[in-house]
C-alpha cells in the first residue's frame, strides 16, 4: 500500500513565512514607487541675483516700528475706538409700509446697559391730526406677553424722535415698537396700569418691532 506524504506542521510555518515575504517584498515596492511619484516639482532659485538691482526701481514699503505694519501705498482704517449709536453707523433702516420706525437700538443686538435705562431713536412719518404715538417694551417671556407702556413720543420738525425707555433685568430679550391712537380712552387705558396683558383696544401697532437683550 502506496502511503501518502503529508505536511509536517513546520513545514507548513516554513510556506506561510515565505509567502509573508513575498507579499511584503510587493507591498514595499509599490508604495516606495508611489512616494517617487507624488514627490513635488523642486524649485530652484538663483542666491546669486543681485537683489539691489532687483529693487531699484521699485520703493519698499515702510514698516512702522510700533506696530510692524506697512504703510506706505495703503490707506489703513482709522482704529481709533469711538462710541457711535447703531443708527448712525448702519444708516436709517427701511420704514417699508409702516409709519414709524425704530433705528436705535439695531434689531437683533444686545443693549449694554447697568441700570437698564436705554435711548431709543427712530423716526416717524404720515401723521393724521389728534393721532398720539407711544413706544412700548414688551416682554415675551409670560404667556401673554406683558406690555410695558413707556412714554408718547414727540417728533421734530423732521420726523426724528428719541425716547427714554427701561428694557429691565439683564440677560432678557424684549420686543420694542411704536403704537398709535386717536382715542383718548386707549391713551388713559394704556397708562392705568404699570404692565398689562396685551395692548388695550383702540391702539395700531405703526412701527417695526426691534428685539433686543440685556447685557
Amino acid at each position: 500500500m502506496t502511503q501518502r506524504s503529508r505536511i509536517t506542521p513546520s513545514g507548513w510555518l516554513a510556506i506561510a513565512l515565505a509567502a509573508y515575504i513575498v507579499l511584503f517584498g510587493l507591498a514595499y515596492e509599490f508604495f516606495r514607487n508611489r512616494a517617487k511619484t507624488d514627490l513635488p516639482t523642486s524649485v530652484t532659485m538663483d542666491m546669486n541675483t543681485d537683489l539691489s538691482a532687483t529693487s531699484a526701481g521699485a520703493t519698499l514699503p515702510s514698516v512702522d516700528a510700533d506696530t510692524g505694519l506697512t504703510t506706505d501705498g495703503i490707506n489703513l482704517p482709522n482704529l481709533t475706538s469711538s462710541t457711535t449709536p447703531a443708527a448712525t453707523t448702519l444708516g436709517p433702516l427701511d420704514m417699508g409700509n409702516y409709519r414709524a420706525a425704530i433705528d436705535f437700538p439695531a434689531n437683533g443686538s444686545t443693549v449694554p446697559s447697568p441700570d437698564g435705562w436705554v435711548d431709543v431713536q427712530g423716526r416717524l412719518r404720515n401723521a393724521n391730526p389728534g393721532e398720539r404715538f407711544f413706544v412700548v417694551v414688551e416682554s415675551p417671556s409670560s404667556n401673554p406677553p406683558v406690555v410695558y407702556p413707556q412714554q408718547e413720543i414727540m417728533p421734530s420738525d423732521t420726523g426724528s424722535w428719541a425716547a427714554r425707555v427701561r428694557f429691565g433685568s439683564a440677560g432678557q430679550s424684549y420686543r420694542t415698537y411704536i403704537i398709535a391712537t386717536s382715542d383718548e380712552t386707549a391713551v388713559a387705558a394704556l397708562f392705568s396700569h404699570e404692565a398689562l396683558a396685551g395692548l388695550p383696544n383702540g391702539f395700531e401697532i405703526v412701527s417695526n418691532v426691534s428685539v433686543n437683550s440685556m447685557q
